[in-house]
């Protein structure tokens, strides 16, 4: 039987409606429309005003201080002792105004839990939404977030920034007219990024980890789950999924 000290639960928080979502949502540039045509000047695509009043009237009240005590989302933040937060700002708004102010409420300015920047976090690239910006802009924009893992990339870019001409082949739709300004992040990359983030996370000491994140990585973390803007996903017991498909096909033989 596991020790249950090192069980981790894992909490899953998918951003708010984002400029990148709206855009997408479009008629005739919907994801596979052949009219579809990426925007450049969406770059690290910030939350909406729909987004800001998800994460304000949707997501904090869950966890804010309540007379009960015993509430579900309330106990979840208490427990928290490590918190990741992709560098796309659109998630970095999320956690601004939809975890932090309750993180404050409960644990005070200066009892906060470690809150980390990871690029492993970010979303799979399919547009320009999803591409970021530089470290040094992103830390004098969110200072109580902890930069110093990314601030090694000598580049200085920590998003996915392959070649269209690669080895593997375009994987979004295409050949109708569709235009991207960027080049698509392909699954085996992504996968294996994933796995890294899984790994890293596992290898922590922390318990309860808070993770803000994306569709495309919380769908990876859960093998398969649709979460929606602002949800909230909690995989309790939680195993690296790799880990576990490892297990299932050695158990198969």
């Amino acid at each position: 039987m596991d020790d249950p000290r090192t069980q981790k639960r894992l909490i899953c928080i998918r951003h708010a409606r984002s400029e990148g979502n709206e855009f997408m949502a479009r008629p005739g540039n919907e994801w596979g429309d052949a009219t579809f045509r990426d925007d450049p000047d969406l770059i690290d695509a910030k939350l909406t005003p729909t987004g800001m009043k998800q994460v304000q009237e949707e997501l904090l009240p869950k966890f804010q201080a309540k007379d009960d005590d015993d509430d579900y989302y309330v106990k979840l933040l208490r427990d928290v002792d490590l918190i990741l937060v992709s560098p796309l700002t659109r998630t970095q708004q999320t956690f601004q105004y939809g975890v932090l102010p309750a993180l404050k409420q409960h644990n005070g300015n200066n009892n906060l839990p470690p809150i980390l920047a990871h690029a492993l976090a970010s979303e799979r690239v399919y547009t320009a939404s999803d591409t970021g910006r530089y470290v040094q802009e992103l830390a004098q924009e969110f200072p109580w977030v902890d930069w110093s893992i990314i601030e090694g990339h000598t580049d200085q870019k920590w998003w996915y920034t392959g070649s269209m001409e690669e080895e593997f082949p375009e994987w979004r739709p295409f050949g109708q007219g569709q235009w991207y300004a960027v080049p698509g992040e392909p699954m085996p990359v992504f996968t294996e990024r994933m796995k890294a983030l899984e790994e890293w996370i596992a290898a922590r000491e922390e318990q309860t980890i808070l993770l803000v994140a994306h569709w495309g990585v919380i769908r990876y973390l859960t093998g398969g789950y649709e979460s929606a803007n602002c949800e909230v996903k909690v995989l309790d017991n939680w195993v690296p999924l790799h880990q576990q498909e490892e297990q299932t096909t050695t158990i198969g033989g």
